[in-house]
């Protein structure tokens, strides 16, 4: 468990005090007359004083405030809590007037800390091992991206900015009415007016666009095997909502648009879509457009050269120059891509994470592309818990799977980012772009099955991602942190389920 450490103000040279905090409380006691909003404050003592000598000495000089002893917290350091009651002065007021007390060498609020996990209220995220892997069904303990962790800095929702952050997902068989997706609106366009009111070149594209039907109607759950609604979910189903999932950016927006019959000058108009509304965001200043930071594209053509495309893959360079990071599926086949043709995986640009995918255990899937150079990274895509159509949820296997957890991921960097990294990506959108990218890959859980398979050399860790972007941001975590342990997790998850029960 860790355990937040708060600087104090110090008389002498203690630099630091180890808290470990209760919840608010609601209790009774002998000691005084406690009220229901009893305050609770803590104090280091000098070696030899008495809690009682503070007690009384603060009293008697404090008609309108009084403190009495709760409980020794620490004997080598003489470290005491006191209640506060009948509260005449603020909390910072009492706080100084302890701290003013000849016999004391520190005194601090009783804060609140928490454990350093996040765990989603969603019923069926203990079924989501690509997230937090406990080691059931055969798996291997922390097999996974990490996302409880990273979720404690940021869940893909906003910059510190305020930016909505959007990922635009290009696919086929998006079920807008599903309840546990988080689908972006265009809130500069009026719906159903026909009238192109934002002026980006598209009439009514309120909930994103449709390629194949030229309108602003992405709602095509039947098509695809709703595969659409599936990749959706694992870059960011809703989370804390309690119901069904939780995506890895489960506080970020999806812009949908639906490709239809999947041909390149599908392809080509799904993606100019995309550049027309980042450029409109730009170049507004957030007044119009969307912020897409990413863009996922679960599909391409098995065995593919970029030779024979290179408008498709020029458009990666373009989208990356606004600020997007594109996430694209390699294929699903046991062949390293470094020798075949692959589309767009293959396609030279900086901007591009091509992912493949991973098991439960650290392994690649059978069957997943690798290629130390044209393969990027690897993530849980083996068995995983999605949505589907109709308010419902499925198990989903493939690299399709895998991608879109990296375009959450960038989603949940940004959220995190501070403001030096924002203000890079405002002022140099490309060179954000790429720093992204660069936390994703450097900072992969590199293991033996990944070794010269993918440039990584391992498997997406989101945790280390946000870890390494915060040391870049001058805000160093801690060198202790870690996952509670397992068998605590797993008691996390089950009160979950029981609470749904009851």
């Amino acid at each position: 468990m860790f355990i937040t450490i708060f600087e104090i103000r110090m008389k002498t040279s203690v630099k630091s005090l180890i808290l470990y905090i209760s919840a608010p409380l609601t209790f009774c006691f002998g000691i005084a007359q406690a009220q229901s909003d009893t305050l609770k404050i803590i104090a280091q003592l000098k070696t030899e004083t008495s809690p009682r000598i503070v007690q009384e000495k603060f009293n008697k000089a404090h008609n309108n405030c009084q403190i009495f002893i709760a409980e020794k917290l620490s004997d080598v350091m003489n470290i005491w809590s006191y209640y506060v009651v009948n509260a005449g002065l603020s909390k910072t007021q009492i706080i100084d007037e302890v701290y003013k007390m000849p016999d004391v060498i520190a005194a601090q609020h009783n804060y609140k800390v928490s454990f350093r996990n996040t765990i989603p209220n969603d019923p069926d995220f203990y079924l989501q091992w690509n997230l937090l892997n406990t080691g059931g069904n055969g798996g291997t303990a922390g097999a996974d991206i990490h996302a409880d962790l990273a979720w404690e800095y940021g869940i893909g929702d906003t910059t510190i900015k305020g930016q909505t952050i959007v990922i635009a997902i290009v696919d086929g068989g998006f079920d807008l009415f599903h309840e546990d997706l988080p689908f972006w609106k265009n809130k500069f366009e009026i719906p159903n007016d026909t009238i192109d009111n934002d002026h980006n070149g598209y009439i009514d594209d309120y909930d994103g666009w449709n390629i194949e039907s030229n309108n602003g109607n992405p709602n095509t759950p039947n098509e695809f095997n709703g595969h659409a609604t599936a990749t959706c979910g694992a870059a960011a189903a809703i989370g804390n909502n309690n119901k069904g999932i939780a995506g890895v950016a489960y506080g970020s927006k999806i812009l949908p648009i639906q490709l239809g019959q999947v041909n390149t000058d599908s392809v080509i108009k799904a993606y100019d879509y995309v550049i027309k509304m980042r450029q409109l965001y730009n170049s507004s200043q957030g007044d119009s457009g969307a912020f897409i930071v990413a863009v996922n594209s679960s599909f391409g053509i098995d065995g593919g050269s970029p030779s024979d495309n290179p408008i498709w893959c020029n458009m990666y360079d373009v989208m990356g120059n606004l600020g997007i990071v594109s996430t694209v599926a390699a294929e699903n086949n046991n062949g390293d891509f470094d020798v075949l043709n692959d589309m767009p995986g293959n396609c030279a640009s900086s901007f591009i994470i091509n992912t493949t995918n991973s098991t439960n255990n650290d392994e690649l899937a059978n069957p997943a592309a690798y290629g130390k150079n044209n393969v990027d990274i690897a993530a849980p895509a083996w068995d995983i818990y999605l949505t589907r159509p109709g308010n419902g949820y499925a198990t989903w296997e493939g690299t399709s799977f895998a991608a879109p957890q990296v375009a959450g991921s960038i989603a949940v960097l940004y959220s995190a980012a501070c403001d030096s990294v924002l203000e890079l990506c405002q002022s140099n959108p490309a060179q954000g772009a790429l720093l992204m990218r660069n936390f994703i890959l450097k900072n992969a859980d590199q293991k033996p099955a990944f070794e010269n398979k993918v440039s990584s050399n391992g498997r997406l860790n989101l945790f280390n991602a946000v870890a390494a972007e915060k040391n870049y941001c001058g805000e160093t975590l801690p060198r202790s942190f870690h996952r509670l342990p397992t068998e605590t997790l797993l008691g996390i998850l089950q009160q979950h389920i029981k609470e749904l029960i009851l």
